[in-house]
């Protein structure tokens, strides 16, 4: 399973793996200067840059976003008692249905 993630969904599988109350205070108690999120930034920035995402947004507020969306999903999984395996697909979903919303439209089936 673990081959088919990003470099950054790699760095948080890790993090959650280790120490998922470390998870927590990244997401929602560190800054910009933190490298998970320092990552995440760049991510965003580079489609950005690629002309995906709607201009109106912000990148820290998506970054945030993105993050907390993370987070969210290994909570689900962890409050519904799903292995780990299930939690790309948790992911997914929760991004189908909330963060694709920030792309332009016909943007989804070229950046997948």
């Amino acid at each position: 399973m673990k081959d088919s993630f990003t470099p950054i969904g790699l760095l948080l599988l890790d993090i959650i793996d280790t120490t998922p109350s470390l998870f927590h205070d990244l997401v929602f108690k560190s800054r910009k200067h933190d490298k998970y999120l320092n990552l995440l930034y760049s991510y965003i920035q580079s489609d950005q840059a690629k002309g995906y995402l709607r201009e109106s947004f912000d990148d820290d507020i998506i970054t945030y976003l993105y993050s907390s969306l993370e987070y969210i999903a290994y909570q689900y999984r962890q409050n519904k008692g799903l292995d780990e395996s299930a939690e790309r697909e948790i992911f997914k979903k929760m991004a189908e249905v909330f963060f694709f919303g920030l792309y332009k439209d016909g943007i989804e089936d070229e950046i997948r």
